[in-house]
Formats: C-alpha cells, sequence, structure tokens
C-alpha cells in the first residue's frame, strides 16, 4: 500500500520577494509613530486625575481655583501637615505686626520628586502670588518599593523632568548594573503611563459624571482650617492603633530619641544628595519672586545630611526644630500622638514656636 505523502513532499511555493524599505520610508514611519503617541500623550495626560485619597491632590484641586488668597505654604511630609496649622501660624505673626496668609501643602509620605513635581504643578496655577515657600527637606531617593512601584501616586510625579531627574539618580545609585537598569525602566514605564493616563479610563469617566473619590476633608474644613488636619482627627485604623501602641509603651519613642541625638552629631557628605535636583528646586522658586526657607519639623528622626547642605548653601535659608535639647516641650512624651506625629494640641503650640522663628528671622534682616 503506498504511504500518504507527507507535509514534507508538498512542493513548497516560493515566498514572494520582499521590497527592501528604504531609510526615507524609515524614518517616515518612525516619525508618524512619535507624532502619534505626542498627540495622545498630550491629550491623554491631560486627563490624566490626580491620585485618589490623597490629601495633597485634594489640596492642588482647591488652590487651583483658590491660589490667589494665600501669599505662603508648607510642603513636605505627614510632619508638615499633621505640625503647621496655618491660622495659628497666620494670627501670631498678625499680633507682631506681620502679614501672611499661608496654606498647609503637607502630605503623606512625600519625597522629593513627588514635591518638586507639585511645586512644578503650583507655579502655573492663575493668581499664583507666593511670597514664601517652606520645605521640608525629603531625600531625593530613585529607588521605589514594591509596594509602591505601580501606585496612583507613583505615577503621577513621573512628568517628563521629574523622569529624567530620577533616571540620572537611578543611573548612580549603588548596586549592580542589572539592578540600576531595572530601576530606569520601572522609571520609564511610569512615565509612559502617566503620559498615556494608561488604566485610568474608568476613573476618568467618573470624575467627568461627578462620581470621583471620597475626600478626606469635611465640608468646609479646608478654608478653615488651610489644609491642616491634627491628629485628633485620623480616622485611619493603621493610625490610630500606633497611637495607641505609643500611649501604651512609651519605650519606641525613648530609644528614637536617643537615636535622634546620636545622629545629630554625625556630619554625612552634601555629596549623596541629589544636588542637580535640589538647585533646580531652588532655582525654579526663587526665578518666581519665591523666598525659600526650609524646615526640619520635630520630628524623632533626623537626616544628618542636612548640616551639610546647609553649610554648603544647598539649603541656604535653615530652621531646625529637630532638635529634642533645644525645643524640650515639644518632645515630652504626653505631647506626642505616636512615635512621629505631635497631638493637635502640641501642633498649636509648634505652630506658635515657629510663627515666633519667622518672626526673628525677619527682624534680624530689618
Amino acid at each position: 500500500m503506498p504511504l500518504e505523502s507527507t507535509p514534507h513532499d508538498v512542493p513548497t511555493p516560493a515566498a514572494p520577494a520582499l521590497e527592501p524599505v528604504s531609510g526615507a520610508r524609515l524614518a517616515r514611519l518612525f516619525g508618524l509613530f512619535a507624532a502619534s503617541f505626542l498627540a495622545v500623550s498630550l491629550t491623554a495626560s491631560g486627563l490624566m486625575p490626580r491620585p485618589a485619597g490623597f490629601s495633597v491632590s485634594e489640596k492642588m484641586a482647591y488652590l487651583e481655583e483658590h491660589i490667589a488668597k494665600y501669599d505662603a505654604v508648607f510642603v513636605g511630609s505627614s510632619m508638615v501637615w499633621r505640625s503647621f496649622a496655618p491660622r495659628v501660624i497666620d494670627k501670631r505673626l498678625a499680633e507682631r505686626g506681620i502679614s501672611l496668609r499661608s496654606f498647609n501643602l503637607g502630605g503623606e509620605g512625600m519625597k522629593g520628586y513627588e514635591i518638586d513635581d507639585m511645586l512644578a504643578s503650583l507655579l502655573e496655577f492663575p493668581g499664583q502670588q507666593l511670597r514664601f515657600v517652606f520645605i521640608e527637606p525629603r531625600a531625593y531617593d530613585p529607588f521605589i518599593t514594591k509596594r509602591n512601584r505601580f501606585t496612583e501616586r507613583s505615577v503621577w510625579w513621573h512628568s517628563t523632568e521629574q523622569t529624567l531627574s530620577a533616571i540620572d539618580a537611578a543611573w548612580g545609585m549603588d548596586g549592580s548594573l542589572v539592578a540600576r537598569l531595572n530601576m530606569i525602566q520601572i522609571h520609564l514605564r511610569l512615565f509612559g503611563w502617566r503620559q498615556t493616563a494608561y488604566g485610568q479610563g474608568a476613573r476618568i469617566l467618573k470624575d467627568l459624571l461627578g462620581h470621583g473619590p471620597a475626600s478626606q476633608f469635611a465640608d468646609g474644613q479646608m478654608d478653615t482650617g488651610a489644609g491642616f488636619q491634627g491628629m485628633s482627627s485620623v480616622w485611619q485604623p493603621g493610625l490610630r492603633a500606633a497611637g495607641q501602641r505609643h500611649r501604651a509603651d512609651p519605650n519606641e519613642y525613648l530609644g528614637r530619641l536617643r537615636q535622634l541625638r546620636a545622629d545629630l552629631r554625625k556630619r554625612f557628605p552634601a555629596e549623596i544628595w541629589h544636588l542637580d535636583a535640589q538647585r533646580r528646586q531652588l532655582e525654579r522658586l526663587t526665578a518666581a519672586g519665591i523666598r525659600v526657607i526650609y524646615v526640619m519639623p520635630p520630628n524623632s528622626i533626623t537626616l544628618p545630611v542636612v548640616t551639610a547642605l546647609h553649610e554648603e548653601g544647598h539649603l541656604p535659608e535653615l530652621l531646625r526644630f529637630d532638635q529634642p535639647d533645644a525645643y524640650p516641650e515639644l518632645y515630652e512624651l504626653e505631647r506626642r500622638y505616636d512615635v512621629n506625629h505631635l497631638t493637635t494640641e502640641a501642633a498649636v503650640l509648634f505652630s506658635r514656636l515657629f510663627a515666633d522663628q519667622i518672626v526673628e528671622l525677619l527682624e534680624e534682616e530689618g
């Protein structure tokens, strides 16, 4: 019985000849792709919503409409958010004949690149006439933990400028070439997501229909508190549990104080900071006619590098409240909600002390 023919017995038709693609055609195709991507980016990035569940998103939305009412903002982490009470500060300054209308723009876990992206946006708000920006120095760390790697917040701050800045820092990170390249590709992915509003279609539609995320502020609180929320207003179970642990066992806080005093005696070289990013931050604000004053809040953790940054002119004006021996009243156990944050009552006390320091600073200048 003859065998059936198998596929390899079947003659293969000749493949059609491929015409070579000219360099000019490749250039046109690449130009078409680039133009299409740019058009999509300009449209999509304009629709990209601010991160949900992030206090600074609401504050920025508020300031976009009301920035003309204020001539100073406080910027930094939750230590700024929960410590600087603008109404208290403004009133204290008014008693000394100084007029200031300030707003608290601090938010949970803010870091250097995120702060710079926010400040760049702030300067573009119509009616902006800021005279002062008070900034908590926060590290420019290009490493993003797995937990925070592709969150809305991480995507949001990846503007072109901040992405390039983070890539520059990532290239100089300690570690293997593979680890550095991996972090660079993560920043590039986040940049792409920001530019195309990747995965944000449902959120954009909800916002357009008026069904955006729930507010962290009660009605009118943004006006009455000027962005400040004391720890007495926290509702998050994790923060409440931290406060309960602190009150039940103060040993962690007391250990932090010992470490703080030890760290204050250390001196780290300024070169470990991302000095180019720091320079751009200061130049952008001063070019807009804004006076920049850096402030270390009364935290139980310090940054030893801040001393060198100040002495070498990278943080030209610096007020330091991370000094338990200079401000013992701010470090008393009962004035701490948890190991990091002041109670609301202690925040009022700190705000008065801060205002007094501003008065002294301005009086020294005559």
